[in-house]
């Protein structure tokens, strides 16, 4: 792909994955639109992609709420008028007790990860079909979870809204690359394992995982995760949709550029 005068939305915090794949993506060109709830953090990331050379728009927005997410994506419109990529990436997580909880409070927390995670992942790819529709030609990439490869990871442990919300984006994955491959729309997903963040962080301090947080030097970065997103992205309109790789390591990031497909929903 010919990332130059592209402009790609990406959600989610600007201190997590969301930089390493924005900044990953303005360094091959693209003009860049960030969805956060953190404005300040998100007028920053801003900065710095502008310091790229390229144009950016920081937006205050909550991606569960339909309003938010339609007129934010309307405004990059405006501003840009096009619309190439969008990168799925906002989520959140929390702890969510099958037993010895309050049942409000499980509720609240659970519907708060499928709000995000899933139901944000589908409203901002609703809002910009259209615009993509317009064009003829469009990139969506949802980021999930290494949580949704059953073959090779147990289930967390008490992780149910959390992981119920990511096998959600996953059958999304599949459904919206279904449908939009035969409009000039390619929808991909990406599988990360645990990646240095500060959401990643805040877990294992929570968590008291000593083990993994000592290991975190050895743990992807945020750049990983990026160069991965363009490597997807460059897979093209002749290249597989439906998939949703499984990374682990800088290598597999790498690798992804000679990506065949893994035996899943592969369109052509």
């Amino acid at each position: 792909m010919d990332f130059k005068g592209k402009v790609a939305i990406v959600t989610g915090s600007a201190l997590g994955i969301r930089r390493g794949i924005a900044v990953a993506l303005a360094e091959q060109g693209a003009d860049i639109d960030g969805f956060d709830i953190l404005v300040k953090e998100n007028e920053d990331l801003a900065k710095e992609i502008e310091a790229l050379g390229r144009k950016a728009l920081a937006i205050e927005c909550d991606v569960s709420d339909k309003e938010q997410v339609r007129s934010s994506v309307n405004k990059v419109y405006e501003t840009f008028g096009r619309i190439d990529i969008l990168i799925n990436n906002a989520g959140v997580f929390n702890f969510t007790y099958a037993f010895n909880s309050d049942y409000d409070e499980t509720i609240e927390l659970f519907d708060k990860c499928m709000a995000v995670n899933a139901r944000g992942t589908y409203l901002c790819s609703l809002a910009v079909v259209p615009i993509m529709l317009k064009q003829g030609s469009g990139s969506i990439i949802n980021v999930i979870t290494n949580h949704v490869k059953r073959d090779k990871y147990r289930p967390g442990v008490l992780e149910q809204g959390y992981d119920a919300s990511k096998w959600a984006q996953l059958s999304l994955t599949d459904t919206l690359a279904i449908e939009l491959k035969p409009r000039g729309i390619l929808v991909n997903a990406i599988c990360p394992a645990a990646t240095d963040t500060p959401m990643l962080r805040s877990y294992l301090d929570v968590a008291g995982n000593y083990g993994c947080r000592t290991s975190l030097p050895s743990m992807m970065t945020v750049e990983d995760v990026g160069m991965a997103v363009i490597n997807i992205l460059n897979w093209g309109p002749d290249g597989p949709v439906g998939q949703a790789p499984l990374v682990t390591s800088r290598e597999d990031c790498e690798n992804l550029k000679f990506y065949q497909g893994e035996g899943r929903t592969i369109l052509s």
